[in-house]
């Protein structure tokens, strides 16, 4: 209350705009359309918070010109993520998502199935939860309506994805060994991953992620 002119401007904006950035980031994990939506109700309590103190035509075009910034800031990007979303949606409405092939030593393994997901604020690191390679108990293992294939050190898998969403993608591949829990990088390497050594049965889990979307999928081997 003590202050006045570009100082109490100044520690104005920061307080409503500043704290709306920082709090948001916090609650929202980093700058996303939740935080800007926080930041653009910041401005405008700004704005109407300074408007009686701004004396002059020339103040006044300055706190407008210094808010309208700010929205801008916070809409635009908003408004291109809405359009990248609207995109996607058709893509996926008219393509579907991405047919996902799979090769051991050149062989294809048929019937590969796909869980997908998709999240238009765009996955975070909490969405790669509770996705693991897992180990085949034995009534798998003897059950003939499972398709196990049998895998050597040295072998060769392979992944192909196509369709509208086949671009832009991180393909992970996670399996066990006698440590715990790998995860191997594939789309760093043609999508190709050498086997290591001798492996306990196991479902190895493929993960195929882009900014919005995800894509899983399994193959038994032993």
């Amino acid at each position: 209350m003590g202050l006045s002119g570009l100082s109490r401007t100044a520690v104005n904006f920061t307080i409503h705009i500043g704290s709306a950035a920082l709090i948001g980031s916090v609650l929202f994990d980093g700058f996303n359309e939740f935080t800007y939506l926080a930041i653009a109700v910041g401005a405008f309590f700004f704005f109407f918070d300074e408007w009686p103190h701004a004396w002059g035509r020339r103040n006044k075009r300055g706190l407008m010109a210094v808010t309208a910034l700010v929205l801008l800031f916070t809409l635009i990007p908003t408004w291109i993520s809405n359009y990248q979303v609207v995109q996607d949606l058709r893509k996926i409405d008219s393509e579907g998502f991405p047919d996902v092939v799979i090769f051991i030593n050149g062989q294809e393994v048929p019937g590969t199935t796909v869980s997908t997901k998709y999240l238009s604020t765009g996955l975070e690191k909490s969405d790669y939860k509770g996705h693991s390679a897992e180990i085949l108990p034995k009534g798998i293992l003897e059950d003939s309506q499972y398709d196990i294939y049998e895998v050597n050190e040295g072998d060769v898998l392979s992944v192909t994805m196509d369709g509208s969403l086949s671009e832009d993608y991180t393909l992970e591949l996670l399996y066990i060994n006698d440590t715990g829990q790998k995860t191997e990088v594939l789309s760093e390497n043609n999508n190709e991953f050498v086997l290591p050594g001798e492996l306990d049965p196991q479902a190895l889990l493929f993960r195929a992620a882009w900014k919005r979307h995800m894509v899983l999928f399994q193959v038994y081997v032993k």
